[in-house]
């Protein structure tokens, strides 16, 4: 399976660093990363994704998921430690007004206690992430799991 997009898991003094969106009269949030650029390796993607979009330096600690929402795309979720920096726009092109048809970005956290309250995708990840949190603890010290979309949701 080849991962085409990368994601990070970032938890900092009891947040959880997230990207919030507004596409088409929608509200939610996401998983902070993007898509993999040719001679990347994953762990490279995603600490450059994260320090493009948020403008702070992380380190991937292990791949904690894959899901796929359908056979051509898949995504990898990386458990990352936060080493510096301090969350802000930047200047990568999801601020810079270019792209409207995407919708508006807004780097951000939300509490950990709290992330059911917020519209935070996708589902399937989360639900998981909360099982592992209460299992696991904020290491997740646990092997890398596969996910697939619920085709009946």
């Amino acid at each position: 399976m080849i991962l085409h997009n990368l994601r990070g898991i970032i938890f900092k003094n009891g947040q959880l660093v997230v990207m919030e969106r507004w596409k088409n009269d929608n509200h939610f949030f996401v998983f902070p990363g993007g898509h993999l650029e040719k001679n990347e390796t994953p762990e490279d993607c995603v600490k450059r994704e994260i320090l493009e979009e948020f403008g702070i330096v992380i380190e991937p600690v292990r791949l904690l998921y894959t899901y796929c929402f359908n056979e051509n795309e898949h995504q990898g979720f990386f458990l990352c430690k936060w080493t510096k920096g301090k969350i802000h726009k930047t200047d990568a092109e999801e601020y810079n007004g270019q792209h409207d048809y995407n919708g508006k970005y807004s780097p951000t956290t939300i509490p950990l206690n709290q992330i059911e309250n917020y519209n935070l995708l996708p589902k399937e990840i989360v639900a998981q992430l909360k099982k592992d949190i209460q299992d696991f603890g904020l290491t997740l010290d646990r092997e890398t799991i596969s996910i697939k979309i619920n085709e009946a949701s």
